[in-house]
């Protein structure tokens, strides 16, 4: 077990295979005949680096649109959801696929 902050995320989960990488909001596609997902959603960071990208992943049902949140803004797949998250004292948990105190994006990672 990993005991420093953050927490890394594992690059295949359960031993699928890591299929789509979606940073922007829109339309998603899945293979026909996909009744489950794992997915690990990020929301957006704030520029100010008090708020950070929080992160929720888990198993659901393949959706056609995600929505990935910008500075500060939400993000949603499926039942999954996530938004900002207050920094404390500079310690940031995640802040988008950028640095601590600046702006970015959140993600979708799809796997299956």
């Amino acid at each position: 077990m990993q005991s420093n902050y953050p927490i890394q995320i594992p690059n295949s989960p359960a031993g699928l295979q890591l299929r789509q990488t979606i940073t922007s909001s829109g339309s998603v596609t899945v293979s026909s005949g996909t009744s489950m997902v794992y997915a690990i959603i990020i929301g957006g960071a704030a520029a100010s680096g008090a708020l950070t990208g929080a992160v929720n992943q888990g198993w659901t049902i393949p959706a056609t649109t995600c929505v990935i949140g910008t500075s500060s803004g939400t993000s949603s797949y499926g039942t999954l959801f996530t938004g900002p998250v207050l920094a404390y004292n500079s310690m940031t948990a995640f802040t988008g696929f950028t640095g601590a105190g600046t702006s970015g994006a959140g993600a979708l990672l799809l796997y299956y």
